[in-house]
């Protein structure tokens, strides 16, 4: 169902009817809270049996007011509809999340965190759960994947590869018209045509080609779906998994290198470090320790230059796989003995 105006207005009463049930639920917990209750678990298991019936009426009552709106389907149901499919789903989700989520977050931000260490500071639950919020939103998933399952992938997202199975089909389907005979046509004529009398006359008539003509056709037909399939099968098998397999190996290869690249860095990390010291001492002069920093940030200038090149062949198979995941590719490697 497409979004629409009336799916706004309804999104609008939904969120006052959910924060309305929020409020009411709240306040009785904090009523608890100051007639004495300690027990967080005693609040919220107390302040919501109380509430239960004022939450369930709230949601129950405007749901059963909307049906009739959402399963119309005369004159304005496309203006009835979105707004009471909103309004129901919605509150039904928003009474699930009142009666067991809003308490679980009530107890979480009464507690807070305590911080380890020698001040005992408290942490607002609010701060933990935002931060931990937004580091779902930046973590992109990263999974192993070998040539063979990338290929895989490919063949049945990618869209160029669709596109020719749909051409192919499309074509396919075709081949059934090759005998499709025209509609017969019924014709009458009545009055003064050829004289001064009245005519009466009807006619049928119904054209078909000579046979030869709808074999050929058939055989034209035939050949176009055999086209479409070996571009499909071309595209799939030739095209797609060249492109992924190359892809594939570059990723692997700069993965590689720069392994190499992080064991040279080490090296020559330990080499400045050594050659600073010498120095320091008066053991070398300072070629040897500008020479070992020259060396190293050339390893590093390297490093991230690789690693530039490795995003921009990650998005690149990600494109060809018509995928969001961020993938790495894996051989998988056999010891001979």
């Amino acid at each position: 169902m497409p979004f629409s105006i009336s799916a706004g207005i309804g999104f609008i009463a939904l969120f006052g009817v959910s924060v309305l049930n929020g409020i009411v639920l709240i306040s009785e917990f904090n009523r608890l809270k100051n007639a004495g209750e300690t027990d967080l678990v005693q609040i919220v298991l107390k302040g919501t049996k109380i509430r239960l019936r004022p939450v369930l009426m709230t949601a129950f009552v405007a749901s059963l007011g909307f049906l009739p709106m959402a399963i119309s389907n005369g004159n304005g149901a496309e203006v009835q509809r979105p707004l009471a499919t909103v309004v129901i789903g919605g509150l039904l989700i928003a009474t699930f999340l009142t009666l067991f989520v809003l308490p679980v977050l009530y107890i979480l931000f009464e507690k807070g965190i305590k911080a380890k260490g020698n001040d005992k500071t408290n942490i607002s639950s609010t701060a933990v759960i935002v931060l931990l919020f937004l580091s779902f939103q930046t973590v992109n998933a990263q999974e192993k994947i070998t040539l063979d399952k990338a290929i895989e992938i490919a063949n049945n997202n990618n869209l160029k590869v669709k596109n020719e199975q749909l051409k192919s089909a499309y074509l396919k389907l075709l081949t059934k018209t090759a005998y499709d005979i025209p509609n017969t046509t019924i014709g009458a004529e009545f009055g003064q045509i050829n004289s001064n009398f009245f005519d009466a006359k009807i006619g049928i008539s119904q054209s078909i080609k000579f046979p030869a003509v709808y074999k050929k056709q058939k055989q034209l037909l035939i050949e176009e779906s055999k086209v479409g399939e070996w571009n499909e099968a071309l595209q799939k098998k030739k095209d797609l998994a060249k492109q992924v397999s190359v892809v594939f190996y570059e990723m692997v290869y700069l993965n590689e290198k720069e392994k190499l690249l992080l064991k040279v860095d080490t090296v020559y990390s330990e080499f400045a470090n050594k050659a600073t010291l010498r120095f320091n001492s008066g053991e070398s002069n300072i070629l040897e320790k500008t020479t070992a920093e020259n060396q190293k940030g050339q390893i590093k200038a390297q490093v991230q230059e690789l690693q530039s090149d490795y995003k921009t062949l990650q998005i690149q198979f990600s494109y060809l796989l018509n995928t969001d995941t961020a993938f790495i590719p894996f051989i998988t490697t056999t010891k001979l003995i």
